[in-house]
């Protein structure tokens, strides 16, 4: 038995070829996936699904007829047509929207969201916070009962605490075997005593460092014998009271040479020639102690220009109404040359600029401004910081 279908063109009745029918109505389509991978830049590539369509695969095997016969094990997914499915996108784009969509759950219209929360909420172990009582307490859901059952925290914490505690014992004798036994509280205490206290779930444990440091310098031999070796060793410093040849020394610093006998430190010598010997750590002592101005006293700063000291001195001086013009300072000595001159008004600087300097004997007279510019301050009395060389 045969199909045949009336060809008008030729009179005929054509025999239908239904193997050959059904082959090229026959569908090839296929999808890949493809897993999630680093590509060679560090990013994160999903995993991702590849759509080959028909279309698709009839055009890559038009391209070589020969060696493109097995699409699915030979086509790449970078061929013309290839559609990517990135399921993982589409699904974190429409998340919101798949959550809302109602569907028929156990004969109730509910969304999908819904649907989630009941099967979490019946996971066996899961916990919960809510009311119960008035009181808000942990629950856990228990598969077996379909209940939630109240965690009793104070139970929980109970049977997690460790049971910690400190004991002492003291050794008298080599070999001896511990007696510990428990800590007590000093009393009375002594000033310098170092003590701690240590609370735990059963009680209170007290430690007195001081007394357990010296009854081991007391008791142990040999922490005694290093001791000794110490300070008995040549070169190590000791304060205290020394007799030195037929001198008797009274809270002095001294130490013992390599052959044994004491030698005096003298502290102020030795000071005063490092200071003399480094000059950084002089200039930063200079720098701590800082210059102590007073009114109409004299300091010297320590500097030299040209090997002549720089002086300081504080004083007054009075500018009268629109002028710049002051009326000088007279200082305690002879300057050679002005440095700076710098005028104050209830501690706050007003200006450090000045000009026209003429130094007579003992008078320094002066005017405000930057070289032939002056500049006019409100009349009245300033202080005056100002700072000149003299002779060495």
């Amino acid at each position: 038995m045969v199909f045949q279908y009336y060809d008008a063109s030729t009179g005929d009745y054509v025999t239908i070829n239904l193997d050959e029918l059904v082959s090229e109505l026959e569908t090839n389509t296929f999808i890949r996936k493809v897993d999630a991978y680093i590509d060679t830049n560090g990013d994160d590539i999903p995993t991702t699904y590849y759509y080959f369509s028909e279309e698709a695969i009839k055009d890559w095997m038009a391209l070589d007829p020969t060696a493109n016969t097995d699409a699915e094990a030979n086509m790449e997914v970078t061929e013309p047509g290839v559609i990517a499915i990135n399921v993982v996108g589409d699904v974190v784009e429409n998340f919101e929207y798949i959550l809302e969509q109602e569907i028929t759950y156990e004969g109730e219209q509910v969304t999908i969201e819904e649907i989630i929360q009941m099967i979490s909420s019946e996971v066996d172990g899961n916990v919960i916070y809510t009311e119960v009582g008035g009181e808000m307490v942990f629950q856990y859901y228990d598969a077996s009962t379909g209940d939630y059952v109240t965690i009793d925290l104070g139970t929980l914490v109970t049977d997690l605490e460790t049971k910690t505690k400190i004991t002492r014992a003291s050794i008298a004798a080599d070999g001896e075997t511990p007696n510990y036994g428990d800590t007590v509280e000093t009393d009375p205490t002594v000033a310098g005593q170092i003590l701690y206290k240590y609370e735990s779930e059963d009680g209170i444990d007290y430690l007195n460092i001081t007394e357990d440091m010296l009854f081991a310098i007391e008791n142990n031999n040999e922490v005694r014998n290093t001791i000794n070796d110490i300070l008995n060793e040549g070169g190590n410093v000791l304060f205290g009271d020394v007799t030195i040849g037929t001198e008797n020394y009274t809270d002095v610093l001294y130490y013992f040479d390599v052959n044994g006998d004491p030698q005096l430190i003298d502290v102020a010598k030795t000071l005063i020639q490092n200071l003399i010997d480094n000059s950084t750590q002089l200039q930063e002592l200079k720098n701590l102690l800082g210059d102590k101005y007073e009114d109409n006293s004299i300091i010297y700063t320590g500097d030299t220009i040209n090997g002549d000291p720089v002086a300081g001195f504080k004083t007054t001086t009075t500018i009268g109404a629109h002028t710049a013009v002051t009326s000088g300072v007279t200082l305690p000595v002879t300057p050679l040359g002005v440095i700076s001159i710098s005028l104050y008004q209830n501690g706050n600087l007003i200006t450090n600029s000045t000009t026209d300097h003429v130094i007579t004997g003992s008078d320094i007279d002066f005017n405000i401004g930057i070289g032939n510019h002056y500049q006019v301050l409100p009349a009245g009395e300033y202080e005056v910081i100002i700072e000149f060389t003299v002779a060495p």
